[in-house]
């Protein structure tokens, strides 16, 4: 089963997963270069586009209800985009709003965790809408959970915290009026001047800060501090404990001067303090539900300094946190949430490495010079196997001379490679015969065709069709790393090469940032001390291997 996975929220995202494998995954900053990017119909457009085929299409987000005054700003736009989807996909089944934030965000943590159970942890600013069962009329929304998660067995919610703008803290000694963790992360980010989405900005200003005793308590008895949580508006989150901040704090986006050594103490205290109380937080549900396996996801734990804090504070607890913590991983949870309703249960996969684009295949490491060249994001969100110059044409002709075309790795029969084997040589005389004529024509034909033999006949022969493109990056890595790129890297080669060659060699600056080393006697290219060899293995499986 093909399950189309849509974020429509914030950070909005896009996946195909079929029985719990991700054949594709793509955010929509990286399609339009605006970050945090919310759903766009071009970008649906391009999901559709990589997307052939499909059973069901899962739609994610923070839950919303247009009779709801919080999300009634969404109402507009989803309804634009719930119409391109509908237009996209008529006969396709398209599944509400109602898939639990909090829950999609745990499921895509424990199905790239490898773990057969743990304890699942998801904080952010706020997930679904939903209404207390004692008291409809108030709706709240769900801000810390805490999941029992088995391969097996359907999630079970131990604990839930929930959020209200409404100012009815006795209902339940679980819901937080005014403010949370994950919103007062987001308010000291206004405050500071940045946007909601910064909160990163103020963990990286904490690790200048110190501890500051004129700075009162952040939180009380597991809640942001009542004196701070009832400021209206939070970016005046401090007026209520009289500690002077900076006049203009905007400046700081120019100015980093403008920051004082009371605010950076701010952000460590907040910092601090954040990251004590969810370890107690987790400390309190190990001992009611003892696990050696832990995983966090929701936007609070893109905080590195907080995690790291953790595993040093549980140093016999199994850690794994999401690395699409962000709301961008519920379209992953969301698709593999339907598949487990489908087929009751999918086998955890410890996830290899982050590149989940198209290109599946690419390598989990890629060497330095290859980044240098190319732009990895493309490499990694671009569908460019199905689309490699003069091997499609080979394929489409083969299939109409009912030609083979093999898709995975072969050494077929003798005649097989022979005919192309021979071919390439025929070819190449008729490419000497034509330079010693001078018909420019002439070769320009023998070139066509040795690339239409080689890259085309030769690729689909041996079923590399997926792997030539990027073995042919690799190949170019490889070359570009002949030269220096810093006049050190080129005068320690001019040092190590003359010792071997037993002569004098030299460097000369071929442009900004590239050095080529030569001996000096014939002027032969010498290799960098960083030249590295093409690794074409890398782009085999084991099993492709045997």
């Amino acid at each position: 089963m093909k399950v189309l996975g849509l974020n429509f929220s914030h950070n909005a995202s896009a996946c195909l997963v079929e029985d719990g494998k991700v054949l594709w995954f793509l955010e929509a900053e990286r399609f339009n270069g605006i970050k945090h990017s919310s759903m766009t119909q071009d970008f649906l457009m391009y999901a559709k586009d990589l997307t052939p085929s499909l059973d069901k299409i899962v739609v994610t987000g923070i839950t919303q209800d247009s009779n709801y005054s919080h999300t009634s700003s969404w109402t507009d736009s989803l309804k634009d985009i719930t119409t391109k989807l509908n237009e996209l996909f008529p006969k396709i089944e398209v599944l509400d709003y109602f898939t639990p934030h909090h829950l999609t965000h745990a499921l895509n943590a424990f199905y790239d965790s490898g773990f057969g159970s743990a304890l699942g942890i998801v904080i952010d600013g706020n997930g679904s809408l939903s209404f207390h069962e004692d008291n409809p009329k108030y709706p709240i929304l769900e801000t810390e959970s805490i999941f029992d998660l088995h391969q097996n067995i359907k999630p079970r919610t131990i604990y839930k915290s929930y959020y209200s703008e409404t100012d009815y803290e006795n209902l339940d000694s679980n819901i937080s009026p005014k403010l949370t963790l994950g919103l007062l992360w987001q308010s000291i980010s206004y405050h500071f001047g940045w946007n909601w989405t910064d909160a990163g900005k103020v963990m990286g200003l904490a690790s200048y800060g110190k501890p500051d005793s004129t700075i009162p308590n952040i939180f009380i008895n597991g809640r942001v501090n009542p004196k701070i949580a009832s400021v209206k508006p939070v970016k005046n989150i401090l007026d209520v404990i009289n500690i002077p901040l900076s006049k203009d704090p905007q400046k700081w986006h120019h100015d980093p001067s403008q920051i004082t050594d009371l605010e950076k103490n701010l952000a460590y205290k907040i910092q601090k303090e954040s990251q004590e109380l969810v370890g107690d937080l987790i400390e309190k549900h190990l001992k009611l539900n003892p696990r050696d396996k832990v995983v966090c996801s929701g936007g609070y734990f893109l905080n590195c300094v907080s995690n790291y804090y953790l595993v040093k504070r549980f140093p016999k607890i199994n850690f794994y946190f999401d690395p699409m913590s962000s709301d961008a991983g519920t379209s992953l949870g969301g698709a593999k949430h339907e598949t487990i309703k489908q087929k009751h249960s999918i086998s955890p996969k410890k996830l290899k490495n982050v590149y989940l684009g198209p290109l599946r295949k690419a390598p989990p490491f890629i060497s330095k010079n290859l980044r240098r060249k190319y732009n990895i994001g493309e490499l990694i969100t671009k569908p460019l196997f199905p689309d490699v110059p003069f091997v499609n044409e080979v394929e489409e002709f083969n299939a109409l001379m009912n030609k083979p075309n093999n898709y995975e790795p072969t050494i077929p029969e003798k005649k097989e490679w022979q005919f192309v084997y021979d071919f390439i040589l025929e070819e190449l005389e008729e490419y000497r015969e034509a330079c010693e004529r001078g018909d420019i024509v002439e070769v320009l034909d023998a070139l066509c065709d040795i690339t239409y033999v080689s890259l085309g006949n030769g690729v689909m022969l041996h079923g590399l069709k997926d792997k030539i493109w990027p073995a042919y990056l690799e190949v170019q890595a490889s070359n570009m790393s002949k030269a220096c790129t810093s006049e050190e890297e080129a005068m320690e080669t001019v040092s190590k090469r003359s010792k071997e060659q037993g002569e004098a060699c030299h460097f000369e600056k071929i442009e900004e940032g590239r050095f080529i080393v030569y001996r000096t006697r014939d002027k032969k290219v010498m290799k960098s001390i960083n030249y590295f060899r093409p690794n074409l293995k890398q782009f085999f499986s084991k099993d492709e291997l045997k």
